[in-house]
């Protein structure tokens, strides 16, 4: 090499360390800052070496010293033949054979050189290699292997339990996305199918009971003589027997012997009051709508009642046997209500009364229609907590309402419409809430249709109130109103007695005069009314499937109150004291005679036609030779009171509900 290629050499390294010289000074403040925070921030090398990351090179010196010493003792030390001729060691047998000579005697070479074990300092090397091959401690936690130091990083140990919890979360969206349904597994086999075994159990009670029934139960016979049924003879009533009875009948049975003096129709049962304050009820007793049963809270040690009862779960048993409902054969006593009982009404589901001043309900509590405070259903009359002594009750469908003595309403139920009249959601309202806007109107009677309500002023004054679906409320539209509302087409009448049904209001005039509004779907106004295209719903099965078809259907309503044309058979020396509406509406004249207008195919109008009759648009006379005092009318039957107190009925007899 040239001397100018030596000194260009030497002279580039020199070049190099001045330019590092001159780097150093232009390293941003800000970068410099960072690596002293980080330097300061790493862990010291005892750390690390604590922490099992790095050797423990102290350590490893040792170890090749203590290794380096051993090597050296095991160089000098004597052979093992050598030791045996010292006495130091005692020969083996297994050291005859092969004492290096072959000849087995023991007496082989004694200087022959003894093969050294592996040395320390390898096996030093070899754990080594297996120290820096093993796994990190964080490993072996992770693997439950050893436990985790109480030093460890909280972060960290929180983001691990997450993960813990993620993964334990992961394997159960796993397994429940992929186990097997409790049908499938039921049918495989697996698992005993519960509900067909509880239905076998109910089965079997109810045939244990059916045969205790069967062998307890009176003969025919006795019970013709009990006259609690009618002979084969000619004294019995053909037509008590029959599906439809289309003229107003005698009810009898419990009632033989009482005056009636008020009735109440609803869906599918009724309610009567007797002139000793005795109520009785028949119909459908499904929810315990007839009252007559002991509810879930009472309490009594009288083995009659516990005969009566036990009857009743029979019968109870038995209409669960072949899928129906109870019903009752004729008028029985609702005998938990002792009092003086001025007022009992019956809606669709529930009924109530007013004794003392008190009022109670009864029957199916759901959306709080009872006013109890729950909505449970209860099979005898409970007390309602109103502070204010009760006029007046009146049930609708989903709701009631009720008249203190000082003109106040309240109302409970469902609150769908603004049927209730209170401020709030379609909610359930349990206890009885004061309708606040009338007050300051002295109400005198209230009535409770499906999903309307009426109130009546001591000054004449109709106000109205809910679904004013068909033009119920009789403010000239289809609109709901959520609060009471007079109704503008009557300010210029007095108005001295009103009636609700499904989706139609009565009215009747001091004149004698009646006023009707609403649907007039089955004639049930009694006039003429315009019609209009409505969507109507219709329920339909298709195998398992219910379908829910709509179609349009022509129906007649009138959105305001107009009157009905009754003069002409009523006569001028005849005036109307009280009207009914229902499917078929009706009125009663001071002289005793009534007249219904409406559906007629349920025997409901009481004039001796029904399937073959056509719906009476105009009001006509009830058949029979009665002077009527009082009429309700019901879904598909009228009841009537006549001047003798004879309660009769007429209509669709299903469930009994005419009382035979």
């Amino acid at each position: 090499m040239s001397n100018e290629q030596k000194q260009s050499s030497q002279a580039q390294p020199k070049a190099s360390a001045q330019e590092a010289e001159d780097s150093v000074g232009k390293i941003n403040s800000s970068l410099a800052s960072s690596l002293n925070s980080k330097l300061a921030g790493r862990a010291s090398r005892q750390d690390l070496v604590n922490r099992f990351i790095i050797r423990d090179a102290a350590k490893s010196r040792q170890l090749f010293k203590q290794s380096d010493r051993l090597d050296s003792w095991l160089k000098q030390r004597q052979p093992k033949a050598a030791l045996v001729e010292r006495g130091l060691l005692r020969r083996r047998n297994s050291d005859r054979g092969n004492d290096g000579d072959g000849d087995g005697d023991g007496d082989g070479d004694s200087n022959a050189k003894v093969a050294s074990p592996v040395s320390v300092k390898k096996r030093a090397l070899g754990l080594g290699a297996l120290l820096e091959r093993r796994r990190s401690r964080n490993t072996l936690v992770g693997m439950n292997v050893i436990k985790e130091e109480a030093g460890v990083d909280a972060s960290l140990q929180e983001a691990k339990l997450r993960l813990q919890k993620n993964m334990n979360k992961n394997k159960l969206n796993s397994f429940l996305t992929t186990r097997a349904s409790r049908g499938s597994l039921t049918r495989r086999g697996i698992l005993r199918d519960r509900s067909a075994e509880e239905q076998v159990r109910k089965r079997d009670n109810v045939k244990a009971l059916l045969s205790d029934f069967v062998v307890r139960r009176p003969t025919p016979a006795k019970l013709v003589e009990k006259k609690i049924i009618a002979g084969s003879g000619a004294g019995a009533s053909a037509n008590k027997t029959a599906k439809v009875v289309d003229v107003p009948t005698v009810v009898e049975g419990a009632l033989k012997g009482k005056k009636a003096v008020k009735a109440a129709a609803g869906w599918c049962h009724s309610i009567v009051l007797t002139d000793d304050n005795q109520v009785f009820t028949f119909g459908l007793d499904s929810e315990g709508r007839l009252g007559t049963a002991a509810d879930e809270d009472d309490e009594g040690d009288d083995s009659d009642e516990d005969a009566a009862a036990g009857d009743n779960a029979v019968t109870a048993a038995a209409a669960a046997l072949i899928g129906g409902a109870v019903a009752s054969s004729g008028p029985q006593l609702v005998s938990s209500l002792a009092g003086t009982v001025s007022v009992v009404d019956c809606g669709d589901h529930h009924s109530a009364a007013v004794v003392d001043g008190r009022l109670f309900t009864w029957g199916q509590g759901s959306w709080g229609r009872l006013g109890l405070g729950d909505q449970s259903n209860h099979n005898a009359p409970k007390p309602v907590d109103i502070e204010q002594p009760v006029a007046n009750v009146s049930c609708g469908a989903y709701h009631t309402l009720v008249l203190t003595t000082d003109g106040q309403v309240f109302a409970s139920g469902w609150s769908k419409n603004g049927r209730l009249g209170i401020d709030g959601t379609e909610q359930s309202v349990c206890t009885p809430v004061r309708v606040e806007a009338l007050d300051g109107v002295k109400v005198v009677d209230v009535k409770a249709g499906h999903g309307f309500s009426l109130a009546l002023s001591d000054a004449g004054a109709v106000y109205s109130w809910g679904a004013g679906l068909f033009g119920a409320l009789g403010h000239g539209d289809e609109a709901d109103v959520s609060k009471p509302k007079q109704i503008e087409a009557l300010k210029d009448v007095k108005v001295t007695s009103i009636a609700a049904g499904k989706t139609h209001a009565l009215a009747l005039a001091d004149d004698g005069t009646v006023l009707s509004w609403g649907s007039n779907s089955n004639g049930q106004l009694g006039r003429e009314a315009h019609d209009a295209d409505v969507e109507e719903e219709e329920k339909k099965n298709d195998g398992d499937k219910k379908l829910r078809i709509k179609h349009n259907k022509k129906m007649s309503f009138s959105c305001t109150p107009k009157q009905v044309a009754t003069d002409a058979i009523v006569g001028s020396d005849a005036k109307i004291i009280q009207v009914a509406a229902g499917k078929a509406s009706a009125f009663v004249c001071d002289n005793g005679k009534a007249f219904a207008f409406g559906a007629a195919s349920s025997g409901a109008l009481g004039t001796g036609a029904s399937a073959a009759a056509k719906d009476e648009q105009r009001p006509v006379a009830v058949a029979g030779d009665h002077r009527f005092v009082h009429v309700a009318s019901g879904w598909l039957h009228t009841l009537f009171i006549n001047d003798a107190g004879a309660l009769l009925s007429c209509g669709l007899n299903e469930n009994h509900r005419l009382g035979f």
